[in-house]
């Protein structure tokens, strides 16, 4: 692997860890500078937000929602060819909403980027739920394919 295929990694898996960060501070400014300007954001179920700048407001409007969220980036993959790149992600997430209801997250994200001025950031992410629900792991599960 070339060195700078190494460095490209590095990069995409900091941007990955980056977003994850900025979820669990709900931290706008640093999560919204991870979405290329027309990026797509599928959270499935019918729920796709289109460009940059709906993206974030669709996602302020949701963390506004919740009292605490952590959340956390386990395995992935990246193929890097040239200047745009794909990868899966699997994250779980730990939440509180303002109602005081608790809630997981287990999923993966497939993405696809692309470098910006030196910079690699998303242009989708496609989350793929294998459980949401109560903490308890009682919500429901997807039949995985």
């Amino acid at each position: 692997m070339a060195a700078s295929d190494v460095d490209d990694l590095t990069q995409i898996h900091d941007l990955v860890h980056r977003y994850s960060d900025a979820v669990t501070r709900k931290d706008r400014q640093q999560w919204g500078a991870t979405w290329a300007e027309n990026s797509q954001w599928d959270l499935g179920k019918g729920h796709t937000t289109s460009g940059r700048d709906e993206i974030i407001d669709f996602w302020q409007r949701s963390v506004d929602q919740l009292d605490v969220v952590v959340q956390l980036v386990h395995n992935g993959t990246v193929e890097v060819d040239g200047d745009t790149a794909r990868g899966r992600w699997y994250v779980s997430e730990h939440l509180r909403r303002s109602n005081g209801a608790l809630g997981m997250l287990l999923a993966w994200y497939d993405d696809t980027y692309t470098r910006v001025d030196g910079d690699w950031l998303f242009t989708s992410r496609t989350l793929l739920r294998i459980y949401h629900g109560p903490p308890d792991l009682t919500g429901d599960w997807t039949p995985q394919r």
